[in-house]
Formats: structure tokens, sequence, C-alpha cells
């Protein structure tokens, strides 16, 4: 499987690759050396197994979001579709005040359903064809 890092973050790195001739992303959790190694690999573990349930689980309530294909609960990785379309954060200003006055209203949807994003930051989320 041919990778090639999209982008580094503080909890995991970004890769695009390919699933079953798919364009996907790989986010791949990074390991702590400065917590324990057991404690840091369930916490690692906790957030892939819940982050893949999150994706999947606010389309019920129309949100778009990638579809997982894959989880490597062991390595800590989520590999789900590519989505193309533009990052909020290189939005032209006269776009990023509406832009997120929708994400505001996709958030309510999500703490009305019991659901924290947990990273609300404009890095992200994505303007595709498809959502918002």
């Amino acid at each position: 499987m041919l990778m090639k890092l999209i982008r580094k973050g503080a909890e995991g790195d970004l890769f695009l690759t390919t699933w079953i001739n798919q364009k996907a992303v790989l986010k791949s959790r990074k390991k702590k050396d400065y917590r324990n190694t057991s404690l840091d690999h369930r916490l690692r573990k906790q957030r892939t197994i819940r982050e893949s349930e999150i994706i999947s689980e606010v389309k019920k309530f129309g949100i778009h979001t990638p579809l997982v294909y894959f989880v490597d609960i062991e390595n800590c990785n989520i590999i789900m579709q590519k989505i193309d379309g533009v990052l909020v954060r290189d939005l032209p200003n006269s776009k990023v005040v509406s832009v997120c006055k929708k994400i505001g209203s996709l958030v309510g949807i999500m703490h009305k359903n019991g659901i924290s994003h947990g990273d609300l930051t404009t890095s992200n989320f994505i303007i595709s064809k498809f959502c918002l």
C-alpha cells in the first residue's frame, strides 16, 4: 500500500493511500513517548474506536462524513474515504463566517444527540460539493 503524508497533527498523521482501488486517507494515531506505554496504547485504541464510531454514527443525523473503510485497532489506524474539497481554514475570509455558522448548526445537531466533536478547528472541516 503506497502512502503519501498529507499532514502531521498532534494526535495523528494523515496519509493519502488507496483502499480497494479507491482514494483513501489513513489516519494513524501517534505514540506519545511521555506516556506510560500501556496507558498510551489503551488511550490511542479507545480514541481510534470512538472516532470511527462517531464518524459513522453522525450520518444518521444528516451530517456528511467520510465513509470508514477499515479500522485497525491494534495499530490505531483508520482508513477512510478521501473527500475532495477545501479545508475551511483555506477559504477566503469572505466565506469563513457563513461556513462557520453552518458548522455551528451541525455541531448543535451533534450535541443534541449526545456527541461532542472534541476538536473544533477549521482544519478539521472540508467544504465539498456533498456537504455544507
